[in-house]
C-alpha cells in the first residue's frame, strides 16, 4: 500500500458512515483476464471461494480467490499458477505492470482487499492528544510446487485524519516476495523469500512528509517468521487523534502469482514475445490477515467501531518487550503449523 487508493477515498466520499466496508477484487474473473473491483452492501465479501481455476488464451491455468470480514478484522486470499511446458507469450501493455512499477493490473493471478472502517473520536479531554494504534498481523505462504513462479504478498495499514487542522494520511506496509523486490534490479532473480516494508505519510495536498515523528507519526514492522510455509510480519502504525477528529481506517492485503519469466519483460515493447518456463505455485493468505486497533484509557472510538469489540482493544499498546515475547510465540505456532503441513 504505497499510497493510499485515490478510488477507496474517493468512494468513501460518497458512502456515508452507516456501516464498516469491505472491497476488493480477483484477476483473473474469466479467460480475458479482467480485474473486477466488488462492493457489497454488508461487512461480508467472498469472491470465488470455491477456487476456480481460469484457463488463460495464453495457455496457463490461474486462479484468485477472496474473503473479508469487517466483524472479526480478517482478511484472506488465495492466488494460484500454472504451465505446465515451457514457451513463448506476447507482452501486452500490463503484463508485467507489478514488477515493472507501473502500476497497472498485471495479465496474472492477483488479488486485493481493502477493510475500511470510518469512526469519530471521542476524548474525556477534548483539548488533549491521544494516540491510536492500528496493527496488522499478515499471515501466509509462499510455495513453488514446480520450477519459479513469481510470487508475492503484501499486508498494509493506513490511518487518514479527515480533520481539516490535523488532516495527514499515514500508511505502513510489508511485502513478501520469492524475487528481487528492487525496481531497478537487472533481473527478478529468483530464489529465498525477500522482505520489503515501507512507511509513508502525506499531508492534505498529497505531498509526502519526510519527517512524520515531529507530527507524532511512527511506525513498527517485525518479521517474525520467514519459513516459506508459514510466513509472519506485524505492522504498526500509530497515530495522534484529538475529541471530534474524524477517521479512516484501512488494512489492506494483495497477493500476485506469475510466470516464471526467462527473458527480461521489461525491456520488450507491447507486442513482442518472451520466453518463459514451465512452473507453477501459489500465495496462500488463507490463515488471515487480522486487524487490531488500540485505544488508551479516555478515548473512544465511535460510528464503524462501536460494536466490534473483536478488532477494537481498549487498553494499552504492548510494551516492545512483551510484544517480542508474544512474537516468539507466533513463531512458535507457525512452526507447528508447517510440521502440520508437511505431515498433511
Amino acid at each position: 500500500m504505497r499510497t493510499p487508493d485515490m478510488m477507496l477515498l474517493g468512494w468513501l466520499a460518497i458512502s456515508g458512515t452507516a456501516s464498516a466496508s469491505v472491497i476488493g477484487g480477483i484477476q483473473p474473473t474469466s479467460a480475458g483476464d479482467e480485474f473486477v473491483y466488488q462492493y457489497p452492501a454488508g461487512d461480508f465479501l467472498e469472491i470465488n471461494p470455491a477456487r476456480a481455476w481460469v484457463t488463460n488464451a495464453e495457455g496457463y491455468r490461474h486462479l484468485a480467490s477472496l474473503s473479508i470480514d469487517a466483524t472479526s478484522g480478517t482478511l484472506r486470499g488465495y492466488a494460484g499458477y500454472q504451465l505446465d511446458t515451457a514457451r513463448d507469450i506476447v507482452k501486452s501493455p500490463n503484463l508485467i505492470g507489478v514488477e515493472d512499477g507501473s502500476g497497472r493490473s498485471g495479465l496474472i493471478a492477483s488479488l486485493v482487499g481493502n477493510l475500511i472502517y470510518q469512526t469519530t473520536v471521542a476524548a474525556a479531554d477534548p483539548l488533549a492528544t491521544y494516540w491510536v494504534t492500528m496493527e496488522l498481523t499478515l499471515d501466509g505462504s509462499l510455495l513453488e510446487t514446480s520450477g519459479h513462479p513469481t510470487l508475492s504478498m503484501l499486508g498494509g495499514a493506513t490511518i487518514i485524519n479527515l480533520d481539516a487542522a490535523d488532516y495527514y494520511s499515514a500508511s505502513v506496509d510489508s511485502t513478501f516476495a520469492n524475487y528481487n523486490l528492487d525496481p531497478a534490479a537487472i533481473s527478478l532473480d529468483y530464489g529465498p523469500v525477500r522482505t520489503d516494508d515501507e512507511f509513508i505519510v502525506q499531508d492534505a495536498f498529497g505531498t509526502i512528509i519526510e519527517s512524520p515523528s515531529r507530527y507524532g507519526l511512527s511506525h513498527h514492522v517485525v518479521y517474525s517468521s520467514m519459513d516459506p510455509l508459514a510466513l509472519q510480519s506485524v505492522m504498526r502504525v500509530t497515530a495522534p487523534v484529538h475529541d471530534g477528529d474524524d477517521l479512516v481506517m484501512i488494512s489492506q492485503i494483495a497477493a500476485q502469482a506469475t510466470h516464471s519469466f526467462i527473458d527480461d519483460f521489461r525491456t520488450l515493447g507491447d507486442g513482442a514475445t518472451g520466453a518463459v518456463a514451465a512452473a507453477s505455485g501459489y500465495v496462500d493468505l488463507s490463515n488471515t490477515a487480522t486487524l487490531r486497533i488500540y485505544t488508551p484509557a479516555g478515548l473512544s472510538l465511535g460510528g464503524d467501531l462501536a460494536s466490534l469489540s473483536g478488532v477494537v482493544v481498549m487498553a494499552a499498546v504492548p510494551e516492545p518487550s512483551i510484544w517480542m515475547m508474544w512474537l516468539a510465540g507466533l513463531s512458535l505456532t507457525a512452526l507447528a503449523r508447517r510440521r502440520g503441513h508437511r505431515r498433511a
